[in-house]
């Protein structure tokens, strides 16, 4: 019975880390992407202005 609990929550534990890693992974992306759109429409508001 303990046995079938500890293999219980392991699984639990892989399954949760697994959500864990991809969610961060996710957020990683999309503040990576927000990130780099913030850079390139700084990057064209410099090129009009010194044009």
């Amino acid at each position: 019975m303990i046995q079938q609990r500890g293999r219980h929550l392991r699984t639990w534990m892989i399954n949760r880390y697994y959500v864990t890693t991809r969610f961060d992974k996710e957020i990683s992306l999309t503040l990576l992407f927000s990130l780099s759109q913030k850079i390139e429409s700084d990057n064209s508001l410099q090129t009009a202005a010194s044009s």
